[in-house]
């Protein structure tokens, strides 16, 4: 039985995993993918990372994976089907975990499979594709126009890219309330061929014609609906939802948030299990707190195994 498993291949449980390798615990480090870093591979430029130049967040990513294949530790590839307690013969805790290619138990855990993005809310005609990643799919639509729905970074992010590549960006918004970085807002804002739409909360989005018209209820009872900007593409960004469905005991779980309670030593109400990264219920979640949520958690999963694992 390993001392250690660490879940998820992100920011944080990638730093996790080298302070594990420097604690001289017998660990393992899983990710569904060897090159899936979580939400930080989707950020366009990681701008305030101490000590390194601005860069897209999946080359961040990439030089944190290249420094654990240098210090020898390898990300094993599986999908995380289920992980609850379990009692060994000795009368101690230990957590399993089920994948979909067999199962593992270890010591402690540090559960660190973050968030997915959050789906929207309305009536989408069959065959209209929706993205979620303008990195990824912004070149398909090269010169035309888009809509990206959301208010806060990563929606204004996305749209500074989208303005470079495509002919027009409007930013539709559900209130006025923008929660994007002052800096960044201000920034976009400025954009000629970027607009920003308030008050505009989606409710259908239909294809006519070979475009794509947005839909919003509005007050007069008269008219059940307006016509939002016709655009080729939507891209949507209003956060996220945390991977929480493979964890059995739910009072880990945050009933109001869905996010994993933890103390600011990353420990859970649960002996021997860990959270860090997106997947804690905290107000900051940045690449930099997702590398010292694993570097915290590593320091309370050794206090712990000293505590409880070596009487």
């Amino acid at each position: 039985m390993k001392d250690l498993i660490i879940l998820g291949n992100g920011i944080a449980g990638m730093t996790a995993a080298l302070y594990a390798k420097r604690a001289n615990l017998d660990f393992k480090i899983v990710g569904r993918d060897e090159y899936d870093f979580g939400q930080i591979a989707n950020a366009i430029m990681v701008e305030n990372y101490p000590g390194i130049e601005p860069m897209p967040g999946f080359d961040l990513a990439m030089k944190i994976h290249d420094q654990l294949e240098n210090n020898g530790i390898k990300i094993e590839e599986h999908e995380v089907l289920k992980v609850w307690p379990g009692i060994t013969p000795e009368n101690r805790i230990d957590w399993r975990i089920a994948y979909k290619d067999g199962e593992d138990k270890a010591k402690a855990i540090i559960y660190a499979l973050g968030a997915k993005h959050r789906e929207l809310n309305c009536e989408i005609e069959e065959g209209i594709p929706i993205h979620y990643c303008a990195l990824c799919d912004g070149n398909f639509y090269k010169g035309k126009d888009v809509a990206i729905i959301g208010g806060g970074d990563v929606a204004f992010t996305q749209a500074e890219y989208l303005s470079k590549i495509c002919k027009n960006v409007v930013i539709l918004m559900c209130d006025e309330n923008i929660t994007a970085w002052p800096s960044t807002a201000e920034r976009v804002k400025e954009i000629k061929n970027v607009s920003i739409e308030y008050n505009f909360p989606i409710k259908s989005i239909k294809k006519r014609d070979g475009r794509i018209y947005l839909f919003t209820e509005i007050s007069n009872p008269a008219l059940s609906f307006k016509y939002g900007p016709i655009v080729d593409g939507v891209f949507v960004a209003i956060g996220m939802v945390p991977n929480i469905e493979p964890i059995v005991e739910k009072e880990i779980i945050c009933p109001n948030s869905y996010y994993i309670y933890t103390n600011d030593e990353c420990c859970s109400n649960r002996d021997g299990f860990y959270a860090a990264g997106d997947i804690r219920g905290k107000t900051t979640r940045q690449a930099i707190t997702a590398a010292a949520d694993g570097a915290t958690a590593v320091h309370s999963v050794c206090s712990y195994l000293s505590r409880y694992w070596s009487k």
